[in-house]
């Protein structure tokens, strides 16, 4: 298996960027059912999944707070700046500049970011695709406090804060979707489980993904989706067993697809930027359409490439930004 660094498995960056392509052409493809199905029987909840897998355990206090601090600082604030920016783009949008107007707008954007929905619900404004960076922060928040007072046997008190997000989101829309983020809590264990996995026999191992891809496929031939941003979990919540099993085989195809450079490569790139792609993704739905053609495809391939092209292009420019910020603390160390 091959590493690009010290610490990032090439093929889970290559599965989280599959993840994020899927989530594209998910929102790009809402008419055709066909993909569509296929799309929302796992592709939100792999993103879980791989988060958990790549998680380890914290000892203290103080490194669950180093985690959690770094975590917001990396998933809400970016969030934040980029919803409350969107609102003078509006503001420049409608030709209104004026103090009333920009204050409206900005007060809207803190009524969407405190909810954090992906829709909107009792009058409640919607923050749109973000909901699912709200969701990952409190989620893995609270799968670091059920391990660290449960520690190895997490997982039955995984279960039942998610069976208890899942009852709760059936009849209220918490704050910063809080109850989609303890619904999570059993994708991130799951991911944890499947990292356990990697140590069991081939056969074994075998065994496990075989039956897997079985319930995946029976799940996709009778029509079986989980969409976790408009709480909908399938028949009885087999939705959520559905997306564990297909995230698993997906993990297994992407570890297997790991020696093959031509397609894991760019994957592991869409992975290793993934935030931005989620952010430039979630703002382009406030500009022109300007990938809307006759066919799906073309559609997808349109909105990807862009996407990922302008998401590329603001990794590099914090890249350089974080590199001449490091230049001068060491030309002033040096003084």
């Amino acid at each position: 298996m091959q590493r690009d660094n010290r610490t990032r498995l090439r093929w889970l960056d290559a599965a989280r960027g599959l993840a994020m392509l899927l989530v594209m052409i998910g929102h790009t493809v809402p008419g055709n059912e066909t993909v569509i199905g296929a799309l929302y029987t796992f592709h939100l909840p792999l993103f879980f999944v791989i988060s958990g897998y790549a998680s380890r355990p914290v000892c203290d206090g103080r490194a669950f707070a180093r985690r959690h601090v770094r975590s917001f600082f990396q998933l809400i604030v970016p969030c934040a700046v980029v919803q409350m920016g969107l609102m003078v783009y509006l503001c420049v949008l409608e030709g209104n500049l004026s103090a009333d107007r920009l204050i409206g707008l900005e007060k809207r954007a803190i009524l969407q970011l405190f909810w954090a929905g992906a829709q909107s619900v009792n009058g409640r404004p919607a923050l749109g695709i973000p909901w699912f960076m709200f969701a990952l922060f409190w989620g893995r928040m609270l799968f670091d406090v059920l391990r660290m007072a449960f520690g190895r046997h997490a997982a039955p008190a995984c279960v039942l804060v998610s069976a208890a997000g899942l009852a709760v989101g059936m009849a209220a829309y918490l704050p910063q979707s809080l109850d989609l983020a303890m619904v999570s809590v059993l994708f991130l264990c799951a991911g944890e489980q499947l990292r356990r996995l990697d140590a069991m026999s081939a056969r074994a191992r075998r065994g496990v993904l075989l039956a897997a891809a079985l319930v995946w496929a029976l799940g996709l031939w009778q029509g079986v989706r989980i969409d976790m941003a408009i709480h909908q979990y399938g028949p009885y919540g087999l939705g959520i067993s559905v997306s564990l099993c297909a995230s698993a085989v997906v993990c297994a195809l992407m570890q297997r697809m790991d020696r093959c450079d031509l397609l894991c490569a760019p994957l592991a790139f869409v992975g290793r930027i993934s935030l931005p792609v989620f952010l430039v993704h979630h703002v382009d739905d406030y500009f022109v359409r300007w990938w809307i053609r006759e066919s799906w495809w073309l559609c997808c391939v349109n909105r990807i490439v862009v996407v990922v092209g302008i998401a590329a292009l603001a990794h590099a420019a914090a890249w350089g930004v974080r590199c001449a910020c490091s230049g001068l603390k060491r030309d002033r160390a040096s003084m």
